[in-house]
C-alpha cells in the first residue's frame, strides 16, 4: 500500500511538473509572436494615428499629420511622399529613411 502511495504522489508530481513547463513554452511561442508582429511593416495608406505611433521615430503630431494629409490629398503613391508631409519636410534623410524603411503601401 506504502509503495502504491508514494507511486501516485511521484507521478502527481512529474504530470504537474510537466503541465508547467509546457504552460511556460507557450507563453515563451506566444511572446516570440508578438515580436513578430511587432517588427512588421505598417501600412501608410491605412493605419491609424495609434498604428502609426509604433513605428520607431514616429511621434503622435507626425502621426497625425500623416492621417491629415492622407485624408486631404488621399493615398499616397509612393513612401517617398511622406517628406510632403507637415513634420517630415525638414528631417534629416537618415531619419527619414529609418520611419520609411519601416512603412509599407498596400
Amino acid at each position: 500500500m506504502f509503495y502504491l502511495l508514494l507511486f501516485f504522489t511521484l507521478f502527481s508530481v512529474l504530470f504537474l511538473a510537466n503541465l508547467s513547463f509546457a504552460s511556460s513554452s507557450s507563453q515563451a511561442s506566444m511572446t516570440s509572436a508578438s515580436i513578430v508582429q511587432s517588427n512588421s511593416h505598417i501600412n501608410l495608406n491605412k493605419a491609424t494615428i495609434d498604428e502609426l505611433m509604433k513605428v520607431k521615430g514616429m511621434t503622435k503630431s507626425k502621426a497625425k499629420n500623416i492621417v491629415s494629409y492622407r485624408s486631404q490629398q488621399g493615398e499616397f503613391k509612393s513612401i517617398t511622399d511622406l517628406k510632403n508631409v507637415k513634420g517630415f519636410k525638414k528631417m534629416k534623410q537618415t531619419q527619414l529613411s529609418s520611419i520609411q524603411n519601416q512603412l509599407v503601401l498596400r
